[in-house]
């Protein structure tokens, strides 16, 4: 072990000792600290009293962790053999993934894209299941999909489901995602192995191609403005796709998917979270999920502090991302998603709060 893990490690668990007795002295039953808000309370006892489910499904955000989390749940699986469960993952490639009303083989409707994701998880559900302990957790870049309807070949009542979710500061996701689609993405690349670079960034950025119009671009707030990449991927509010099912985007007002994207974030009944965090409390989170899934995630906190793990996609150009063009763009653009990161921030410190404070009242038990 590292020093710098020793380091973390004690930290780690000074942190936890002092939370624990911090709760040995104020867990009265009648103080005002250990009361919680009503929507608190809501969720701890929805978690306390509901069975983990059989799937966790993850549709996550571009440039929010993703990746990072992708590599902690397959570690969770590496070691679930510690564990009285079979745990697997799914990582859904770009063929599940959502781009509304398209798939990279044919067109096809939301209600198309649900059922084909939704079978597609049963399915996989049906060859993994060995017992009553198995666990699958699903994830890709897709919109909120009820996955939970459809029964197993075995005559099993529908499949149980929850969700889970990890957003991101908007503005630096924002740099993030427009630097990767130039520089990084699956067609950036594919475009400079072929030649075509040129062209690919004429078209994304809307302007004669190649990098040094790029980068003036990317120093010109009009310029950025009027990208094609600004009016199809990087528009405020775009992020609320994945907090609404397909048909939902499509036929609700905008102001309607911010109330809706705020309802599943506060409430994990009716297809709603049960658990969401932001990439900046990364360790939040993850206990936040050994709390609400512990068949699946439990240790992931503590694994994270031993062995940090990054990701391994570095989307790292400094010469242009930063600067006061960009900073204004990404600002504009992030106007609704911040209320959305606000709401998600102070949901997940509150649990986080009331699961350290009484992880009887609010977790499932712990695997022995």
């Amino acid at each position: 072990m590292s020093a710098l893990s020793l380091v973390g490690l004690v930290l780690y668990m000074v942190s936890w000792s002092n939370t624990m007795a911090t709760n040995a002295h104020t867990d009265t039953g009648t103080g005002t600290e250990t009361e919680l808000d009503a929507e608190t309370s809501a969720w701890c006892n929805y978690i306390r009293t509901t069975p983990e489910p059989t799937v966790i499904a993850y549709n996550r955000i571009g440039k929010c962790g993703s990746s990072t989390m992708e590599r902690i749940i397959d570690r969770q699986v590496n070691t679930s053999r510690q564990y009285e469960h079979d745990l697997h993952a799914w990582h859904t490639d770009s063929s599940f993934w959502t781009q509304p009303g398209k798939h990279p083989q044919q067109q096809i409707t939301s209600k198309q894209h649900q059922e084909l994701l939704r079978e597609h998880v049963l399915r996989t559900v049906d060859e993994a299941k060995q017992g009553p302990g198995t666990r699958l957790i699903v994830d890709g870049h897709w919109n909120l999909v009820d996955l939970a309807s459809g029964h197993l070949r075995d005559g099993s009542p529908p499949t149980a489901v929850q969700y889970i979710q990890l957003s991101r500061s908007c503005e630096p996701r924002i740099k993030s995602h427009l630097l990767y689609h130039l520089h990084d993405s699956v067609a950036a690349q594919h475009a400079k192995r072929t030649g075509h670079y040129r062209n690919f960034i004429g078209t994304a950025m809307g302007i004669p191609g190649g990098t040094v119009q790029m980068k003036r671009c990317l120093s010109n707030y009009s310029c950025l403005a009027d990208m094609p990449i600004a009016r199809e991927v990087l528009y405020d509010g775009a992020v609320l796709d994945y907090f609404c099912d397909a048909d939902c985007v499509r036929a609700h007002r905008f102001e309607s998917r911010l109330t809706g994207a705020m309802q599943r974030v506060r409430s994990p009944k009716d297809g709603g979270y049960a658990v969401v965090g932001v990439l900046e409390e990364l360790n939040q989170f993850l206990e936040l999920l050994e709390c609400a899934f512990p068949g699946a995630f439990q240790g992931a906190a503590m694994a994270n502090v031993l062995t940090p793990i990054h990701s391994n996609n570095s989307t790292v150009h400094s010469s242009d991302g930063s600067n006061a063009a960009l900073d204004r763009f990404a600002h504009g653009t992030c106007i609704t998603e911040s209320h959305l990161y606000d709401q998600i921030l102070t949901t997940a410190a509150r649990r986080h709060k009331a699961m350290k404070a009484h992880p009887e009242r609010c977790c499932r038990p712990r695997i022995a």
